[in-house]
């Protein structure tokens, strides 16, 4: 059960509050009120400390008092008796039910709030000090990590085998469990937090856990994409999302293998309401726009659903997965997932290629081989290869069923990328017409628009 004490009350309150501004002239001025936010939350928990250790003294010597007047029996000290046990039982129900620990607790949370403070702090200095939007982009997923992990000392603790404090929110490992967790059917419900999933497939546990969570972090910013864009006029909510996204924490995660040979790994993320809002008014002050009030409502407001566009997109892309491993012969789909971790995982495109090529040798109709190869050669700038590769898929695509939005998306960004904006027009209404409510394609074709529009 989490304990709402004013740690996160004060400093996000102050952030939600503070940031609403419309002008951005104050922003060091908003910034540097997070820091004398948590001063003020420690003060809080000195006060926690004090009360905590005054009533178990309290209680130690009243307990003591009562045990020595056990042996009198004379009506006063009788009355006393009753009145120590009173006490008693008033301080350990305050300790209980409003302090919510002791004070080896608080004392334990003093400290790592001035540890994390002075981190924060440094983070903060180079936020400020950065002189593009860019370099303060970057920063805005290690601030809200760094926040995330102060908010974590709210959460109400308990006691191990030796008596150190431990939180009682912690990353609960699935992992190899007898049987599926329920989240791989429905999502935990929280009015404070969103929850996403992801999957990723291998034949090698190594570096699965990073894909799964990029695979979660991705659903989770197509969603808050989603929820931003009718609020975002002038935001790149693509860009907004993605970097809150970064800043998900790992919740759980399952890992299944049906076959003993392929892997399936599933992580289950969180992200905070309060670190989405925070997120977007960090967001305003690095690049200067101003954040609506209706899109901080929003967020407020956002929960997720069963067959919300994101578990459907989800469940799509897994069934896609088990397709892909049904269609392939077995050599040829170790390859590919081998080839799809050196391109997204380990960055190595130079590596990914000659083993799609090699796929595309024995299956030339196999167009995520096409899409993959034309990722890889556009990561590495090699533009023709890049558009012949990214031409190859689409017709072999238009073929398939179901239909895959994604690859005219991508297409239609290479295209931007190399401002041949018609022809990325073309595309990225392709993808909507495949799926209205993609929101990377929405989000793609707004910022297109304006390129049209200054040109």
């Amino acid at each position: 059960m989490k304990t709402k004490y004013p740690l996160i009350v004060i400093s996000v309150t102050l952030l939600s509050s503070v940031f609403c501004g419309s002008s951005f002239a104050d922003g060091d001025e908003i910034i540097d009120s997070v820091v004398s936010s948590i001063d003020d939350s420690i003060k809080t928990w000195q006060i926690f400390f004090w009360i905590s250790l005054t009533s178990i003294v309290i209680v130690g010597v009243l307990g003591a008092i009562i045990a020595t007047l056990q042996g009198i029996d004379q009506v006063k000290y009788k009355t006393l008796t009753i009145v120590f046990g009173a006490v008693i039982t008033l301080c350990t129900f305050l300790s209980n039910s409003v302090l919510k620990g002791d004070y080896r607790l608080y004392d334990t949370i003093q400290k790592e709030a001035r540890l994390r403070k002075a981190v924060l702090s440094g983070l903060i200095e180079k936020f400020k000090a950065a002189e593009t939007a860019e370099a303060k982009n970057e920063l805005i997923p290690v601030l809200l990590k760094e926040t995330r992990l102060i908010n974590q000392l709210e959460t109400k603790p308990a006691l191990d085998a030796d008596g150190t404090a431990m939180l009682e929110f912690q990353f609960v490992n699935s992992a190899y469990a007898d049987s599926p967790p329920n989240w791989l059917t429905a999502l935990p419900e929280d009015n404070d937090y969103l929850y996403f999933r992801g999957s990723a497939d291998s034949e090698s546990i190594a570096n699965l856990e990073t894909a799964a969570n990029k695979n979660a972090m991705q659903n989770a910013a197509d969603f808050m994409a989603k929820q931003f864009g009718p609020e975002a006029k002038n935001i790149d909510t693509g860009k907004l999302a993605g970097l809150i996204a970064d800043s998900a924490e790992l919740y759980s995660s399952y890992i299944s293998s049906t076959d003993n040979k392929t892997y399936r790994y599933y992580s289950l993320i969180r992200i905070s309401k309060n670190t989405m809002k925070m997120g977007a008014r960090l967001f305003g002050v690095a690049n200067n726009v101003d954040i609506p009030e209706t899109l901080i409502a929003k967020i407020d407001t956002s929960q997720r659903a069963r067959d919300d566009y994101t578990a459907k997109q989800t469940k799509l892309y897994e069934d896609q997965e088990d397709q892909i491993k049904n269609d392939l012969p077995s050599e040829l789909y170790s390859k590919y997932l081998k080839a799809r971790q050196l391109r997204r995982e380990e960055k190595n495109n130079l590596a990914a290629i000659p083993l799609l090529k090699e796929i595309l040798q024995q299956s030339a109709s196999f167009y995520l081989g096409w899409y993959n190869l034309a990722l890889a050669y556009d990561a590495l700038k090699e533009n023709p290869a890049a558009e012949e590769a990214y031409k190859r898929a689409i017709e072999l695509e238009s073929k398939s069923l179901p239909r895959d939005a994604t690859l005219y998306n991508s297409y239609g960004l290479f295209l931007r990328n190399q401002k041949k904006y018609q022809e990325a027009l073309i595309q990225y209404k392709k993808s909507l017409s495949l799926d209205p409510e993609n929101p990377r394609a929405q989000n793609n074709l707004i910022q297109l628009t304006k390129d049209l529009k200054s040109n």
